[in-house]
């Protein structure tokens, strides 16, 4: 499976060990019943990640999980604004600039104002933060909707889904 442009890539599947872009990352992965030996493993090669935010979010597909109330929301919101403008997250994290997608699933577009207003303090909101908080038709459809989106916006750093399930 193929989801997404160049910058983002989730690509599942590796035919006769040959390795797999993902986001620039290359990843491998084994087709289900399959298997490589710990020696074919060591042999491999992995360039360095990229990261969306150096050190605590790659590029790629990551998932970030905890208990209810404890700032997922807020963490992806605040990387999104970062990240589209470039400044540093929690004031020493430096990120490459580019556009960003939240979808914003449990959410009115006036809670998600009230959230960036308070995370801008009073500055202009960046022109490349899309946000989204409503995708129509079901899972595949939703994919579908999310690729044509993404393939839209070039240099695409980010992608922030929230929630990814009720």
């Amino acid at each position: 499976v193929k989801f997404g442009n160049d910058k983002l890539n989730c690509v599942f599947g590796i035919k006769q060990k040959r390795i797999i872009n993902m986001s620039d990352n290359y990843k491998n992965f084994v087709k289900p019943n399959e298997r490589i030996t710990a020696s074919e493993l060591m042999e491999m090669s992995f360039p360095e990640p990229r990261w969306a935010v150096p050190g605590i979010l790659p590029e790629g597909v990551s998932i970030l999980g905890g208990k209810p109330k404890k700032h997922k929301s807020f963490f992806g919101l605040n990387a999104g604004l970062v990240i589209t403008s470039g400044k540093l997250l929690f004031g020493k994290i430096q990120v490459e600039k580019g556009p960003v997608i939240y979808l914003a699933l449990e959410d009115s577009l006036r809670r998600v104002q009230e959230r960036l207003d308070v995370m801008l303090q009073g500055e202009e909101a960046p022109e490349q933060l899309y946000i989204c908080n409503a995708i129509d038709g079901d899972g595949d459809a939703n994919l579908r909707q999310l690729e044509e989106e993404i393939k839209k916006i070039p240099n695409l750093r980010l992608v922030v889904i929230d929630t990814l399930a009720k």
